[in-house]
C-alpha cells in the first residue's frame, strides 16, 4: 500500500470513528424533559390533606399516595366531609384518584360511606364514585345501594348533594319503611 492511499485509508477511519461518537453523544445527551410521556414519580405514605371550600371542611387521608405530573392515585381512602349546616359524610374507597390542582374531579373506585343527615345515618356503597367539591356532588355512574332506617334506595346511577338531596335514574328501586311505633 502507499503512502498516500494509506494517509486516506486513516483519515477515512477516522472520520467514520469521529461521527460515530459525534452520533453516540448526540444520542446521549437526550433529555428526558422533552418527553411529555414520561412522568416524574413519587410515592408518600400516609396522606393527610384538609381543604376547607365553601365554609364546609374536607378531610382526606391514605395509606399510600403515588405522585406523577398531573394526578395522585391514592390507596386505602378516607375521607371525611363536615358541611356548614352539620352533614357529616365519611366515605372508604380502596382506590381514589385526585387531580394535583385543587378543585378538580375526585375519582374512588369501590366506595363505602356513611352520611349522616339530622340524626338518621344512610349506609350506601358504589362500585365508581365521582367526586366535585366545588360542585358539592357525588355522581354515581355505576349505580348506587343506599340504607337507611326510613328507606332503601337502588339505582343504576344518581347524584347526591352534599345537602342530601338525591337524583335517580337509569331504573330505580326504592323501599320506605314506616316508622315503628
Amino acid at each position: 500500500m502507499s503512502g498516500k492511499r494509506r494517509k486516506y485509508l486513516i483519515v477515512s477511519v477516522a472520520l467514520l470513528v469521529g461521527l460515530f461518537i459525534a452520533f453516540l453523544i448526540r444520542d446521549l445527551r437526550l433529555s428526558s424533559v422533552d418527553s411529555d410521556e414520561e412522568k416524574v414519580t413519587f410515592v408518600v405514605e400516609k396522606v393527610h390533606y384538609k381543604n376547607i371550600i365553601d365554609h364546609d371542611v374536607y378531610v382526606i387521608d391514605a395509606e399510600k399516595g403515588i405522585r406523577s405530573s398531573d394526578e395522585y392515585i391514592l390507596d386505602d381512602v378516607y375521607i371525611t366531609i363536615e358541611t356548614e349546616d352539620g352533614k357529616i359524610w365519611n366515605v372508604k374507597a380502596a382506590q381514589g384518584s385526585t387531580p394535583n390542582t385543587s378543585g378538580g374531579i375526585v375519582t374512588l373506585k369501590q366506595a363505602t360511606g356513611v352520611t349522616k343527615v339530622n340524626d338518621e345515618e344512610f349506609h350506601w356503597q358504589s362500585p365508581e364514585v365521582q367526586w366535585n367539591p366545588n360542585d358539592k356532588l357525588f355522581f354515581f355512574d355505576e349505580g348506587i345501594r343506599v340504607l337507611g332506617e326510613s328507606v332503601e334506595v337502588e339505582s343504576k346511577k344518581g347524584q347526591v348533594h352534599l345537602s342530601g338531596e338525591m337524583y335517580l335514574s337509569g331504573g330505580a328501586r326504592v323501599i320506605y319503611k314506616a316508622p315503628k311505633e
